[in-house]
């Protein structure tokens, strides 16, 4: 006991002395140098370590973002090209509406021309038959007109003519007109009968009858020489009751009429 207390008052004489006390303060010094090192590294490692949890989640994160950049683009890249092939189908539908259309526009044109051409014709055999019913209509009233010059003439006068005219319908009078021959008979015999009571009837019938035949047959054409020309026995013929054999034609008795050229009948007439 005794030496223990001999040795601490050994000792706290020594920690009186300067030399001592620098080296204590030395060594603590370095102690707790070390120390605040240890913690110093400490907090750097855990420091260090937090970083790389840092970084290497940001990695991860940044992988995952170009995991989705690309997805992102993969899919873009995908509509784009379903867009172009969208754009290119209606290009080609377009086209196809556009070549469609000319062609119907072409075929329209086509059938509005042959429309055109169509109506034309119409247009053209109307105005033929519109032509034709009026010339059927002329000729119908000149059958009346004959019909009723027939029927005024006596009993006598239409039994001598029913070689010519069997009967007063109109298909009689029609069909007697349109023969050529019936024609000069019934010429020659007005001109036999230029003297008799019903000599204005006859020469109506006959010249009613020459125009239907004239319309059937344009050739046909009626010799009525102007009063005052000078008579022509190479054209004309002289009424046998004229004694001079020239002079100037004074009346027509009895027209005449020529086929083309040729004179069929040479027209009737009185020389002053």
């Amino acid at each position: 006991m005794v030496r223990e207390d001999k040795n601490i008052t050994l000792l706290l004489k020594a920690l009186e002395d300067k030399n001592v006390q620098k080296k204590l303060f030395q060594i603590l010094d370095a102690r707790e140098y070390n120390r605040a090192s240890k913690e110093k590294e400490t907090e750097n490692v855990i420091a260090h370590t937090a970083d790389a949890e840092e970084l290497k989640r940001l990695l991860m994160e940044n992988e995952r973002l170009q995991e989705q950049l690309q997805k992102k683009s993969e899919e873009f890249d995908r509509q784009i090209h379903e867009k172009d092939g969208i754009i290119s189908d209606y290009k080609n539908q377009i086209r196809k509406l556009q070549d469609d259309q000319e062609n119907q526009k072409t075929s329209f044109q086509k059938r509005e021309k042959d429309y055109k051409e169509i109506i034309r014709q119409k247009e053209t055999e109307a105005a033929d038959s519109w032509q034709k019913l009026e010339g059927y209509q002329e000729q119908f009233g000149m059958i009346e007109d004959i019909q009723k010059s027939y029927k005024a003439l006596s009993e006598t006068t239409k039994e001598n003519l029913k070689n010519l005219i069997p009967g007063d319908s109109m298909m009689q009078i029609l069909n007697m007109a349109m023969q050529s021959e019936k024609i000069e008979a019934l010429w020659e015999y007005c001109a036999f009968n230029k003297k008799d009571s019903e000599f204005s009837r006859l020469k109506e019938i006959f010249t009613g009858c020459f125009k239907i035949l004239q319309n059937s047959n344009e050739d046909y054409c009626l010799e009525k020489p102007e009063i005052g020309t000078e008579f022509d026995d190479e054209i004309h013929m002289k009424d046998g009751s004229c004694m001079v054999m020239s002079g100037k034609i004074r009346e027509v008795i009895l027209e005449g009429y020529r086929k083309g050229k040729n004179i069929i009948r040479k027209p009737l007439v009185k020389i002053q």
